[in-house]
């Protein structure tokens, strides 16, 4: 990879979860924000539980 000395890299690892976690953690910034979640699978099912603070 041809990254420039300017960036860095963080490899993280968590799959579906950690994706599920992602969204609101980076689009909820405050308390008032709010977010409407659709549940229609199972990894929504399970990712559920990580917005509630959005």
């Amino acid at each position: 990879m041809e990254i420039p000395d300017d960036y860095e890299m963080l490899f993280t690892h968590g799959g579906g979860h950690g994706q599920s976690a992602t969204l609101p953690l980076n689009l909820c910034h405050e308390q008032t924000n709010v977010a409407i979640y659709i549940v229609n699978g199972t990894w929504s099912e399970r990712g559920r539980g990580l917005v509630n603070d959005c």
